[in-house]
């Protein structure tokens, strides 16, 4: 889990995802049994909510999840939010 501040308010997010249409979504919690997670969707009009990841599933591009979304934030692979940036431990 890594944090960011987006509009001065931290959100902690758990995973990454692309769609194929380029759509960046920022996972903040783990799945229901219905497939069900809170998501950040990047864009021009930003806007968090309850989204599927069983229906998000066939149009996914790219995607990172635990240790590997960690690593691409620790590293700078993967940016955060638009107008957010990475909280590291230090700054805690």
């Amino acid at each position: 889990m890594r944090m960011s501040i987006i509009d001065n308010v931290p959100i902690n997010f758990i995973g990454w995802y692309m769609l194929h249409s380029d759509k960046e979504i920022y996972v903040q919690s783990a799945p229901n049994d219905e497939g069900t997670a809170l998501i950040y969707v990047d864009g021009i009009f930003p806007r968090r909510g309850y989204g599927s990841l069983i229906k998000h599933e066939p149009k996914i591009r790219s995607r990172l999840f635990g240790k590997e979304f960690d690593k691409a934030v620790d590293v700078g692979t993967l940016l955060p939010p638009s107008g957010g940036r990475w909280i590291y431990k230090e700054e805690e």
